[in-house]
């Protein structure tokens, strides 16, 4: 998707690691942000700050969460490699979720 290269661009970021989802009740969804990161050299809230401004700028609309993972290919991806993106939701939004992504490398936040 559109907001999904939006934040490939970023510099810690891996290009078919991200991916944007609908979350929350109907009626009240919001979008949540799953990505793989490179995060090394900056803080974790400034990358969270980065998605938030640059998903903003682009699509005028706030992540109400960011979860980042530190592993590569964490993703559920299919035997091509590309992110499954509706077994991703799934997964976060049943919250094997976080958990599911992998265990002591995700970190998430609710904006």
């Amino acid at each position: 998707s559109d907001i999904e290269g939006a934040i490939e661009s970023l510099e810690h970021f891996r290009t078919g690691g991200v991916v944007a989802v609908s979350c929350g009740p109907a009626g009240d969804e919001g979008l949540a942000i799953i990505a793989e990161t490179r995060l090394r050299d900056r803080t974790e809230a400034h990358v969270r700050a980065e998605v938030s401004r640059v998903v903003y700028e682009h699509f005028s609309l706030t992540p109400k969460e960011i979860v980042l993972i530190y592993t590569p290919e964490k993703l559920p991806r299919t035997s091509s490699g590309k992110v499954r993106r509706q077994k991703a939701k799934e997964s976060f939004l049943e919250r094997s979720g976080v958990a599911a992504f992998t265990r002591n490398e995700v970190s998430s936040d609710i904006a």
